[in-house]
């Protein structure tokens, strides 16, 4: 349990919070910029359709990456490419398939699910992000300075979350990998 009772100990905590979620979110950011473009470019939908195609194509691609670098690193432990036995009596895969095919399959499907409900969470996130782009127009001319504080307003927001909330991070793995 966090301790609430010096103020400037809890205020350095959310600040050092901060910085960490200040890169990921950058390179997310720089990502799926490119990735709205893209999408944009290419279907002319309008902003809302693209925005939540995006956020759900970097969801996916998370993911698609935690589920098979898992599955491949204990696939590439057998021999004969059967499930190890430490997977196979995992509850998440208990008594789904054998096969190391099935379950790439069951994990693209998991990933697909996984990514629906995450990409539901961070609109919120991603709609007031675009709020406080837009009220740092006339602060700011460079659109990377706007970029930077949004950046870091809304690390500073999450870190304060976790700090007070510990338990939204761990439930929110806990749904990504395991929960569906």
């Amino acid at each position: 349990m966090a301790d609430y009772s010096n103020p400037i100990d809890v205020l350095i905590s959310i600040i050092g919070g901060g910085v960490y979620f200040f890169i990921p979110l950058l390179v997310a950011l720089m990502v799926g910029l490119f990735v709205f473009n893209f999408i944009q470019k290419k279907t002319q939908w309008k902003w809302m359709g693209s925005a939540i195609a995006t956020v759900f194509i970097l969801w996916f691609v998370v993911f698609v990456f935690i589920h098979f670098t898992s599955i491949l690193a204990a696939a590439g432990q057998t021999d004969y490419h059967l499930i190890p036995e430490p997977i196979r009596n995992d509850p998440s895969f208990a008594g789904t398939t054998d096969s190391v095919l099935g379950l790439l399959l069951q994990s693209i499907v998991q990933a697909i699910l996984s990514s629906a409900i995450f990409t539901l969470i961070s609109m919120p996130f991603i709609f007031l992000g675009l709020v406080t782009f837009s009220l740092t127009e006339k602060r700011f001319t460079s659109i990377w300075a706007r970029l930077a504080v949004t950046i870091g307003v809304w690390s500073l927001i999450l870190a304060a979350l976790v700090y007070f909330f510990p338990w939204i991070l761990a439930g929110l793995i806990y749904l990504g990998f395991f929960g569906l």
